[in-house]
């Protein structure tokens, strides 16, 4: 399973420790599931309401970008607010992985 990887935590206030451990628990699980690590793609104290374009949220985009390529086969995020808290961005960014046949898989 062509895997990318999707860390993010929100504000200054959170640990910015989040998204290396983010990474670090998405990485253990590709490896004890047996799937290929496509990428790894993060966005460090941005709200999950800030947008998804290049400027907003540059991670975001540029996974966004790679499932426009294809090659991928599901996308890995702690959960799906990680990816968005607003709900027309969270609704592109779900019809962008099912239209590139990927399936969203959330570590909770």
């Amino acid at each position: 399973m062509r895997t990318p990887i999707y860390a993010r935590f929100s504000t200054d206030l959170q640990n910015s420790l989040s998204v290396d451990d983010q990474k670090a628990v998405y990485r253990e699980r590709c490896v004890r599931e047996g799937w290929q690590i496509a990428d790894i793609y993060s966005d460090a104290a941005v709200s999950g309401a800030a947008g998804i374009d290049e400027k907003a949220r540059p991670g975001m985009w540029a996974m966004l970008r790679q499932l426009e390529r294809g090659g991928v086969d599901q996308v890995l995020a702690e959960h799906t607010d990680r990816l968005s808290r607003h709900p027309g961005d969270a609704s592109h960014i779900r019809q962008q992985i099912l239209y590139s046949k990927a399936r969203l898989n959330n570590e909770q």
